[in-house]
């Protein structure tokens, strides 16, 4: 665990960026990163690996690799939330407005960036010719719940690099 300082220095300079981000947040960009939010839950993971089979267009294992680093991203984000136990940013007084439902769960690490860059570089390490729309999308999917107000960005980066490694996991495993 990190030490209550480090903490401390965390929470202000990730209460620095979502201020700057709060000033302007245009309708359009908010339902656009409502949706790519949306589809980083397990539904929207599950309609992608079922389009990305049903196209065709990868490999049993590269399916199977996507399937299996998405498991481990969503356990592996929930173990460390319940460990970590780091309140969301809305709980601050202080905070923007969330954008999106408030979820009950802790914080950190990002669940949704966890999930989207295990899964994207699963299927990327597989089929790499996915990795220039999948690796983006990701990200994206872990943009958006800063963007929205329910997430620290360090709950970004953090939930990106342990879904990268997750996903390097998943693509070894298979």
């Amino acid at each position: 665990m990190l030490p209550q300082r480090i903490w401390k220095h965390l929470d202000a300079w990730d209460h620095r960026q979502a201020l700057r981000i709060a000033r302007n947040r245009p309708q359009r960009l908010t339902r656009f990163l409502r949706f790519v939010s949306n589809s980083g839950t397990v539904p929207g993971w599950t309609l992608i690996i079922a389009l990305v089979y049903l196209s065709g267009l990868a490999s049993i294992s590269a399916v199977l690799a996507m399937a299996l680093a998405s498991a481990f991203g969503l356990f592996g984000s929930q173990i460390a939330k319940r460990m970590i136990q780091r309140p969301r940013p809305f709980a601050q007084k202080s905070h923007p407005q969330p954008l999106a439902r408030q979820p009950r769960d802790p914080s950190f690490p990002s669940g949704h960036a966890t999930s989207a860059l295990a899964t994207a570089v699963g299927l990327s390490l597989e089929e790499p010719s996915f990795a220039a729309f999948i690796i983006p999308w990701g990200l994206l999917i872990g943009w958006s719940r800063f963007y929205l107000g329910v997430h620290h960005l360090s709950d970004i980066i953090a939930g990106a690099i342990f879904g990268t490694a997750l996903g390097y996991l998943a693509a070894t495993i298979i």
